[in-house]
Formats: structure tokens, sequence, C-alpha cells
């Protein structure tokens, strides 16, 4: 078709071609006003994906999924974090030791120290709802995660560590307790303590046989035993 063509039919329709070029604005506008409008959410979902990529663990939902307004902090340098913030992690450190200064923490609600190399804890911050300290070098639960001192704590998870037993003292305010992939062979009569239980997470141990008092935990919902010597 020629350009003298082309100029025929835009004198003859001048409305047609006006209203298709109204059109395509409209459309320009609209198409720019959701990818404006779409922002927001999408730097939200950013942050709880990259930040807070330990959200769930075996399965349990923590404070940053539940509660998106709250960001996990990253960071390996204990004195350039503010001690105002409220979910903390340390994962991937190369930590051998944990400074003393998360103490100062005292609104601090979850701490993740996840794939360092610890052996033993400071005292916590008392607010301590949900803590993580997967694949570290602990052979035992230290005393700073006890009824007395974390009595808050809701979720944690000694998973792929070298444990050999559960204490007798783990806060009563405990849900949910990950010890998955250690060396713990029994499993200590005053576990029925915690009656909050909901989740106990056993698998790969090598644990012989569970105590009676375990069918005092009315609230337990979910109980992984798998790859034990039951």
């Amino acid at each position: 078709m020629t350009s003298s063509n082309i100029r025929f039919r835009e004198k003859r329709y001048p409305l047609l071609h006006t209203s298709r070029g109204r059109n395509r604005r409209l459309l320009n506008k609209i198409w720019l006003f959701v990818l404006v409008s779409s922002l927001p959410v999408f730097l939200w979902w950013f942050l709880n994906s990259s930040l807070s990529k330990n959200a769930t663990h075996e399965g349990i939902d923590v404070l940053s999924r539940n509660e998106p307004n709250r960001v996990t902090v990253h960071g390996c340098n204990i004195h350039e974090i503010p001690i105002s913030v409220l979910q903390l992690s340390m994962e991937s450190c190369n930590l051998t030791s944990l400074s003393r200064k998360i103490i100062k923490f005292t609104g601090l609600e979850l701490l993740n120290l996840g794939r360092n190399h610890l052996k033993d804890l400071p005292p916590l911050p008392r607010s301590l709802r949900t803590l993580f300290l997967l694949g570290n070098r602990f052979k035992h639960i230290p005393n700073a995660i006890s009824a007395v001192e974390l009595p808050r704590l809701r979720i944690l998870s000694f998973k792929h560590n070298q444990l050999t037993s559960i204490p007798d003292n783990l806060p009563h305010s405990l849900e949910s307790l990950i010890l998955t992939s250690n060396s713990i062979q029994s499993i200590p009569p005053s576990l029925s303590n915690l009656q909050k239980l909901k989740k106990l997470m056993l698998a790969n141990n090598q644990i012989r046989k569970l105590p009676k008092s375990m069918k005092d935990l009315k609230n337990l919902e979910l109980v992984r035993l798998g790859n034990n010597r039951i």
C-alpha cells in the first residue's frame, strides 16, 4: 500500500484514526498505573523472600511470615546492629562464639544462628520466642535455654547438631521442638512438662524407646521419629 493510499484512508476516516490513538494512550496509562501500584507489594515480597529466607523451618511459620511488617535484619557484626531489632539473623557468619552483647537486645523475638560453629551460648534476651541453631556443633543444650532464662520461647531448633540428650529444664512455653539429625539416645520423662508442645521433631537420632509420660502431652499434634532405633 502506497503512502498516498494511507493518507487517503486517514482523511476518509478521521474519527476512527483519532479513536484508536486515544484508546492506545488510555491503555498505556492503565498499564502505568498497574505497575506503579504493584511496586510496594513487590518490594514487600522481595524483602521477605531474600532477608527472611528461613521464615519456614520444618514446616513451621515464624514471625516474619505471620507479620509482614516485620523484617529480619541480617548481619555478622553484632556491634553494628541496632539493639532495637525484633528479628535478627546471624546465619552463616562463621561464628565460634556469640557476643554477650546479645543480652542487650531486650525486645528481640527471633534469633537465627544457623550454620555457624557454636558450641555454647551466653545469656539470651528473655523476650525470645523463636531460636534457630541449625547446623552448629552443640553437644548439649546450653543452660541459657531453660524455663527460667527464656520463659516466652515457643520455637526451638537444634537440627543437625551433635546432641546426645535432652535436658529436664526446657522452657515450658515451647510449642515446637526440632531436634532432627542429632545423636539423641533417649527421651526424658520430664518432656511431659512441655504441656504446650504441638510439634516434636526427633527423626534421624538413636532413640530406642519412648517414655510413657509422652501420653500426657495433650496438645501434641505432630511427632516425627523416622530413622531411629525404636
